[in-house]
């Protein structure tokens, strides 16, 4: 650990950032425990079998675990009830290392609702530390209620697509039935309008009707086309 707290040029400041004055304490003490092997999420990130076999090539080392971080509900209608929040991967590691053991070790915290419980995710996982994708991150955004996301998802809902970002029941967001996109992609192609982009998404599926995905930058690109000839599907369909 550095002695001294250094500021982009270099110098010393012990501390004087405007960010180090009056800071709030929010939250209560975590505890440490262990809890169930198969405890449950909430709205889970695919878990990679290629990244469990990575870290467990050469081995369970002790010295690199960290404990999972579960969530125990004090309030809402989950109340009395515990679910992981982070740290899956490990999880199913220290399910295959020790086959035997009904217990992980965990680090509990205590939330007060599920909009918490999905704005924490999103903090441990994209806000402090890039751990998890755009799509993935988007979901719990929207479980959490940001008024961004709830916006982009109602956008998504209008232009026929959804954003997949777990296999879990709230893992996917926007049309049900439509294509997934790339929320970046998304996102770049509606400065084209929604009109623009629904009509994209419309012509790419019915063109391409086996994928499962839209293509972002050939979304985007009809969605230019729709925005500047929003008469173009006349001769677009033919």
């Amino acid at each position: 650990m550095s002695i001294q707290v250094i500021n982009r040029s270099g110098t010393a400041t012990a501390g004087t950032h405007s960010a180090f004055k009056n800071i709030v304490e929010y939250g209560h003490p975590a505890r440490s425990g262990d809890v169930d092997i198969n405890i449950p999420s909430i709205c889970n990130r695919v878990t990679s079998e290629d990244r469990i076999a990575k870290y467990l090539k050469g081995g369970w080392n002790w010295n690199l675990f960290s404990p999972i971080i579960v969530a125990n509900f004090i309030g809402g209608s989950r109340k009395g009830q515990e679910f992981l929040l982070d740290g899956d991967h490990r999880r199913h590691m220290y399910k295959l290392t020790f086959p035997d053991r009904d217990g992980i070790p965990a680090h509990i915290i205590d939330v007060e609702s599920e909009e918490e419980y999905h704005s924490l995710f999103v903090k441990l996982n994209w806000s402090q530390r890039k751990q998890a994708n755009a799509e993935e991150v988007f979901i719990h955004q929207v479980l959490s209620k940001e008024p961004d996301a709830i916006k982009l998802e109602q956008q998504l809902s209008f232009c026929g697509v959804r954003v997949y970002g777990s296999p879990d029941p709230f893992g996917t967001v926007g049309c049900k039935t439509g294509k997934n996109v790339k929320i970046g992609a998304f996102k770049r192609a509606l400065k084209n309008g929604q009109d623009a982009v629904s009509q994209a998404a419309a012509v790419m599926a019915n063109a391409w009707q086996k994928d499962e995905k839209l293509y972002g930058e050939l979304h985007e690109g009809i969605s230019i086309l729709y925005g500047v000839f929003p008469c173009s599907v006349c001769w677009w369909r033919g």
